[in-house]
């Protein structure tokens, strides 16, 4: 039988575990004397586990830190989807990485990355109505193998052979897209890097809600809320742009203005309202 020293020299111990166990036997004399080699391994397998364990939710934390960091830098859509593309490539080492949004109007979906032929649109019954799509449906990651009997009837999703991740794009409980992952080999996506996945999916979901309500916010501090059309604030700032591109081209610019004959008088017989239905 191996002592824990011998142990250690041949590298199935480390030195504190060794320490630990001379310090056992020390204390508890013969009564420790039989702990056999099968023990020791056991005992420092289970704390080489533990410190792998921790060493891989340190380089996982630390993944999804820096793809924030990158993100937080990101102020267009465009942007912020191949931001994320790349990412999933890169460390979920995806063979195939698509990336599908919800269109203004509308059930469907709209192919972002990469983007589909129009006439490969229509082929994909779940583009037309995202509820099929069972990832969708929970509000959820599906990871399964392409053969798994459970596995969805997705030709635009399911690869032939290998594996697929679906996960939602979730914001404030706003489902706003879909990302799907192939890889060639079955069971490749792991809980780590499914883990992996659907933070960096989420990250970029809060950037994306928050992207399109800054656009939002610009958008409507410079149109008319009765009308759509642009306002006094749109004309100050392009104007001038105008007016400075004009002269350097050498170019004539012209405006055009429009006016409501006796519009005071109207509202003042047939109420705001009225004059709103006019303008």
């Amino acid at each position: 039988m191996l002592d824990a020293v011998q142990l250690q020299t041949a590298g199935f111990l480390d030195t504190g575990t060794v320490n630990f166990i001379s310090h056992l036997v020390g204390v508890g004399g013969d009564g420790l004397a039989g702990l056999g080699v099968q023990a020791l391994f056991e005992l420092d397998g289970r704390i080489r586990d533990r410190e792998r364990t921790l060493r891989q939710d340190q380089e996982e934390a630390q993944t999804v830190r820096d793809f924030t960091d990158l993100v937080q830098r990101i102020d267009r859509e465009e942007d912020l989807l191949a931001a994320l593309e790349q990412a999933l490539r890169r460390n979920l080492d995806a063979d195939v990485v698509q990336i599908f949004l919800r269109p203004a109007e509308g059930d469907g979906l709209e192919a972002r990355t990469p983007m589909l032929p129009s006439g490969e649109t229509l082929q994909h019954r779940v583009l037309e109505n995202a509820m099929l799509c069972r990832a969708m449906q929970k509000g959820g990651a599906v990871q399964l193998d392409a053969k798994a009997p459970t596995a969805c009837i997705c030709s635009l999703g399911v690869p032939g052979k290998g594996s697929y991740l679906c996960v939602p794009l979730v914001a404030s409980g706003q489902v706003m897209g879909l990302v799907n992952l192939q890889a060639r080999r079955p069971g490749h996506f792991t809980l780590r890097l499914q883990r992996i996945a659907e933070a960096c999916i989420s990250v970029v979901a809060s950037a994306l809600q928050y992207l399109r309500a800054l656009d939002l916010a610009q958008e409507q501090a410079i149109r008319d809320g009765l009308t759509g059309t642009l306002n006094r604030r749109f004309l100050d700032e392009v104007l001038l742009k105008e007016a400075d591109q004009a002269i350097r081209r050498k170019d004539s610019l012209s405006a055009l203005m429009l006016d409501i004959d006796h519009f005071k008088k109207f509202n003042d017989t047939f109420g705001h309202e009225a004059g709103d239905e006019v303008l």
